[in-house]
């Protein structure tokens, strides 16, 4: 419904800080989209078009990033980054370029994976324009490690207002 989910509140606590809350603190952490206040300190890419997806706010956010892997996660899925430690430090297996998430019935969480940031800024490059584009075209061109997630209610994202009133109760 254009509700802005990353302002969504848990608990008085908007998804956003949530989220960053629950990253490990040694991390640098970009977000694409709107500058707002938070609670822990960012860099901010502003996305060209507003809405334009999670490949545009990629195309936005990988100039700034100074790491040799990144991880990707949506702010709609509020209980989703405690997997991505365990994403990052999964044993990789050459030639792997990303660690994906998976649930129970093997469906790949698109946002939910840590990524070889010279094959994300090449995949990135490789399908053009990038508003409104799939994350899973932008992954068909790297290979990838599924890891399964070991509970499907960790990477259970917030589509509709039902969804948000479950989640966020």
């Amino acid at each position: 419904g254009g509700v802005d989910k990353a302002s969504l509140t848990r608990g008085g606590i908007t998804l956003l800080d949530a989220l960053l809350a629950a990253l490990p603190t040694d991390w640098p952490i970009v977000v694409a989209g709107p500058r707002r206040a938070t609670q822990r300190s960012v860099t901010w890419a502003q996305v060209e078009r507003p809405f334009g997806g999670p490949v545009a706010g990629l195309a936005a956010a990988l100039p700034l990033v100074e790491t040799a892997q990144v991880a990707l996660i949506a702010v709609d899925m509020p209980h989703a980054a405690v997997l991505l430690p365990g994403l990052a430090a999964h044993e990789w297996r050459s030639p792997a370029d990303i660690a994906i998430s998976v649930d129970s019935e093997g469906r790949r969480q698109q946002l939910v994976c840590v990524v070889n940031t010279a094959a994300l800024v090449a995949a990135v490059a490789g399908i053009g324009e990038p508003y409104g584009a799939a994350m899973r075209d932008v992954q068909e061109l790297m290979s990838v490690v599924e890891v399964p997630c070991g509970d499907d209610r960790l990477v259970v994202d917030i589509d509709t207002a039902d969804d948000a009133r479950v989640l966020l109760d």
